[in-house]
């Protein structure tokens, strides 16, 4: 002996629903992919140059789903965490001198290199931009 009623329109209440939840999650989506290309370009813009090679592997790629998305930015040239964080002395490595020879076949003495950092002051420079621009995409799907 239980209760039985039916809800006129609340197949409409949850569609309408469902369409809300679908436009909030490409909002996340859009916000988390425009806020890391923001601060990719700081991160590029406090990049150590030479060749320029470490500054253009910096790369941005937004991944997830569910309103769960994560923007992943850094370099893909190997070298890039030795330039952020030091080699050596500086980097709490090997604190002995060491030698090595150029290409040139020129010897050189070293302790290390010194960091230069670029990833920390470039999602410094860009995180409060980054998170505006998620809270704007977010208001904008929410109305407000």
């Amino acid at each position: 002996m239980g209760i039985s009623f039916e809800i006129d329109g609340i197949d409409e209440v949850l569609g309408r629903a469902q369409e809300m939840l679908a436009k909030l999650d490409g909002a996340v989506q859009r916000g988390v992919s425009k806020g890391g290309k923001v601060i990719q370009a700081e991160c590029k813009a406090e990049c150590p140059v030479d060749t320029g090679a470490l500054r253009n592997s910096i790369v941005e790629q937004t991944s997830g789903g569910g309103g769960a998305y994560t923007s992943e930015i850094g370099p893909t040239m190997d070298y890039g965490i030795y330039v952020e964080m030091g080699t050596g002395i500086y980097a709490g490595g090997r604190q002995t001198p060491w030698r090595y020879q150029d290409a040139h076949g020129g010897w050189h003495t070293t302790r290390g290199q010194p960091p230069q950092p670029y990833m920390e002051p470039g999602f410094e420079a860009g995180k409060a931009e980054a998170r505006e621009i998620l809270e704007t995409e977010v208001r904008n799907v929410m109305g407000g």
